[in-house]
Order: structure tokens, then C-alpha cells, then sequence
């Protein structure tokens, strides 16, 4: 069970509401800057919420959150390949 939640389901619903903030607008962003002070938001929002500090790649490897950096990669790639697809047929 995951510290500060009942059940691991509320953990995951919680996610699910908070991830999707970070991500909204994320393919916008240009500074790199700007993208690492939001991974530090989320890190931080994150150790709080589940009461576990320390090492905050492991904390998104065991929660399951990719960083944001990799999300905007797989976005981008996600509409290069619809651009595409759009453009050839």
C-alpha cells in the first residue's frame, strides 16, 4: 500500500487527475528551463502527497510517471508521425 492513501486505487485516481495538468500544454513549451522547473513542481508535489523523499527518479519510475522531458519527446514524435500520415494520403 502506498504511504498517505488507503487504497493503492486512490493513489492512482489522484495521478490521474494531476498528471494531466502537467502535461496539457507541454508540447508548447520551449524553454528547457521552464520544463525542468515544472518536473521540480511535479517532483515535489509528488514526494508530498505520498510522504516519500529522496531520490525523485526512482519515485516516478515506481509511480509510473515518465519525466516531462521524455513526454514532450513522445508527443513530438506522436505529431510528426500524424503530420505525416495527414500529408501523404
Amino acid at each position: 500500500m502506498i504511504e498517505g492513501y488507503s487504497t493503492p486505487r486512490e493513489f492512482f485516481s489522484r495521478k490521474l487527475i494531476v498528471l494531466p495538468h502537467f502535461l496539457q500544454n507541454l508540447l508548447y513549451i520551449q524553454s528547457e528551463t521552464d520544463i525542468t522547473n515544472m518536473q521540480t513542481s511535479l517532483n515535489l508535489s509528488l514526494a508530498r502527497v505520498i510522504h516519500v523523499y529522496g531520490d525523485h527518479t526512482r519515485l516516478l519510475a515506481d509511480t509510473g510517471m515518465p519525466p516531462l522531458q521524455l513526454n514532450k519527446y513522445i508527443h513530438l514524435a506522436q505529431l510528426d508521425f500524424r503530420l505525416t500520415i495527414t500529408l501523404t494520403h
